[in-house]
This record gives structure tokens, sequence and C-alpha cells, in this order.
């Protein structure tokens, strides 16, 4: 693996830019036989630091498979197409001098979504130096990968109290 990585902050905007390159990735064609392809991923974002106490921020990030073949695209290997997309978008802010933080994180896989994705909101609270609480809320959006469907109904509610000594 070779990969590069540029960041470049302008005013209250972070600009990046990310590449990686994998010379073998190992594939599953079936159950005895995998192929080994290269794969190129790379990143472009933009975040936006001018809120009081937040962030806004997106992502978008292209993954090609190199020789690919048709077979790659099956359920051994998630259903893995020779060019993916996959976008990002999170919001954070900090509230109450900042004891209260919000996350909203959506992810999109496809051009247009088309794929599927997910949406997580989390809070965390800190009740003090020594304890905290979190909680939130994950919302699997299913779309035309059969893997990523098949997540749409395993939604998830979550909540962690933490005590440090």
């Amino acid at each position: 693996m070779v990969g590069a990585a540029y960041n470049q902050v302008i005013d209250s905007f972070l600009f990046k830019a990310e590449v990686a390159h994998f010379d073998q990735i190992k594939y599953n064609i079936d159950a005895n036989t995998t192929v080994d392809s290269a794969r190129t991923d790379v990143l472009l974002g933009l975040e936006y630091n001018g809120i009081t106490d937040g962030s806004i921020g997106y992502e978008i990030s292209q993954r090609e498979i190199h020789d690919y073949i048709s077979s790659i695209n099956g359920a051994l290997n998630g259903y893995k197409r020779e060019k993916e997309v996959q976008q990002v978008i999170r919001f954070n802010q900090a509230y109450f001098n900042q004891t209260l933080d919000l996350s909203v994180v959506l992810s999109a896989i496809g051009s247009s979504a088309q794929d599927g994705g997910s949406a997580r909101v989390t809070l965390d609270y800190a009740v003090d130096d020594q304890v905290s609480v979190s909680g939130g809320i994950i919302d699997y959006i299913g779309g035309d990968n059969p893997i990523i469907d098949s997540y749409q109904e395993n939604d998830r509610l979550f909540v962690k109290l933490s005590h440090t000594f």
C-alpha cells in the first residue's frame, strides 16, 4: 500500500485530499477461489469551523478496483462494484460551555445514495469531571446493495454511562 494526504487551512475552512493505492486485495470468487486485484481510493473533503463551538464537513470518496471481473460483484465480497462512491456529511456542535456535544453523521453509498447508507445522531454529556453519559440512534438506510439493504431493519438506540476514577 502507498498513499498520500494533503490538508490546507484557509480562514475557517479545512480542505483535505487523500489517495491510497493497494497492490493486492483478495476477493472471493467462490468458497474455494480468490483473486488478487489492486484498488485505488481517492477522498476529497471540506470542513467549515467558523461556527462557534461547532463544525460542518463534507467528504466524498471513490474506490476503484483495477482488473475488475464481474464475479467480484457477489455476496462473498459484499457486492463490490468496480467503482464505488461514498459521501459523508457531518455536523458537530458543543453546548452549555462544552458539557453537551451533539454529533450528526449521514453516510451514503453510491453517487446518488442509491446503494444505501446510515444516519447517526449522538449526544455526549459531561455530568462532571468523572461522570459522562452518551446516547444516540443509528438508522440504517436500505438501497440497491443487498448487503447494505439487509441492515435496514437493524436500527439501534444506544446509551453509555462512564465513570472515571
